[in-house]
Parts: structure tokens; C-alpha cells; sequence
């Protein structure tokens, strides 16, 4: 603008016209906590899988580990989430009821396994890129299985906000993020992701 005035003090400046504000998420909004060590601990080694490797939380890889041909192959090492067992063992009566209904206690389980809160956002972003970008769908099923476990739970709301505000902003980049096919053929799967959202 400076330069062109130097030609003409009469010109007229006219601003460039305002970028639109762009909220499409980024690559970095789909990785922000993936950390080299979440790749190191859940992929095979040089960080390489394929759309056929299984993983951890993925029932054919339970049923075909006795295989001799399984042994060898390497596995996506999510971190093990059983939905059948969200409750204390030494609970008994009520309590065991309300841990069944509520999964805080289990999540408290599964952050004491991790070195911190951030480690399971990062897996549930590792792992729904793995469908969407490697069409594992193995892969997929902790993606499923912590959306459950996040969806689930109640109490923890309060004690762990900051997480609970981390998994929502996660989640809703990853859905902006999907054409709507891909959306409605595999992330909605049916009514999964609806009806865990209304999970009181």
C-alpha cells in the first residue's frame, strides 16, 4: 500500500477483503496427542501396518492367537479395554450394579495404566485413524471401545473435566473431519454413536 501511494497520493486504499474464519479441522487437530511413544508402544516396529493387522482389542485376534500362523504376525498393542468387565471384582451387590452403569471406575483403571491422561486421547486418535486412513477396521474397535468407556461414564465428569472436555474436542474434530459417507457408513455404524452420546 505504501508503494502504491508513493505513485499516486490520491489513490484510494481499499483493505484486502477478510479471510473467512476456516474451523475445518487439520492434521494437527487429528494428531495434537499422539506422542512418538504412543506410536512406539501400538505399532509394529518401523511404525508400518497394513489394513489386515490386528490389534489387541479386536475379538478375531482372540479367537485366532492360538493360530500358529498369529504367532508371528505383529499386532496394533492398544491398550486392552474389556466392556464385559467395568466393574471392581471385590464389588459386590449395588456397588458392582453402579460400576457396571458407570464406568469412572473403570476409566480410573485404564488411566493407571497409562503414563497420563493425555495417552488415551492419543490412542483414540491413533486408532480412528487407522480406519481412516489405513482402513484397518481391527484398529477401529478401540476406537469404538473407548468411546464407549468415555460415553459411559458419570461421576468422573466432575473429577476430570479437563479430560472429558479433551475427548469432546477430539471426537468433534474427527467427525468434521469425515465425508458424510464415511460418517454414516462406518463412524455412526447404525445408531453406536447416538446411543452412547445419550448414555445418562
Amino acid at each position: 500500500m505504501v508503494g502504491l501511494q508513493s505513485l499516486n497520493p490520491y489513490l484510494t486504499i481499499v483493505p484486502p477483503p477478510e479471510e473467512e474464519e476456516d474451523n475445518s479441522p487439520t492434521w494437527e487437530d487429528l494428531i495434537s496427542y499422539i506422542t512418538p511413544s504412543i506410536l512406539t508402544k501400538v505399532l509394529p516396529p518401523n511404525w508400518s501396518f497394513t489394513s489386515q493387522t490386528a490389534s489387541t482389542n479386536d475379538d478375531a485376534t482372540t479367537t485366532l492367537s492360538s493360530l500358529p500362523s498369529s504367532q508371528s504376525e505383529p499386532n496394533l498393542r492398544f491398550t486392552p479395554i474389556n466392556l464385559k468387565r467395568t466393574f471392581n471384582p471385590r464389588a459386590i451387590g449395588r456397588e458392582r450394579t453402579d460400576q457396571i452403569l458407570d464406568k469412572s471406575w473403570y476409566l480410573g483403571e485404564l488411566l493407571r495404566g497409562v503414563p497420563d491422561e493425555g495417552w488415551l486421547l492419543g490412542e483414540l486418535q491413533l486408532s480412528f485413524l487407522t480406519v481412516l486412513y489405513g482402513n484397518n477396521f481391527s484398529g477401529f474397535e478401540t476406537w469404538k471401545a473407548l468411546f464407549q468407556v468415555f460415553c459411559g461414564c458419570r461421576s468422573a465428569l466432575r473429577e476430570k473435566e479437563r479430560l472429558f472436555r479433551g475427548f469432546l474436542g477430539v471426537v468433534r474434530r474427527q467427525f468434521d473431519m469425515c465425508s458424510e459417507e464415511t460418517f454414516n457408513e462406518v463412524i455412526l455404524e447404525g445408531i453406536f454413536v447416538a446411543d452412547n452420546l445419550k448414555v445418562p
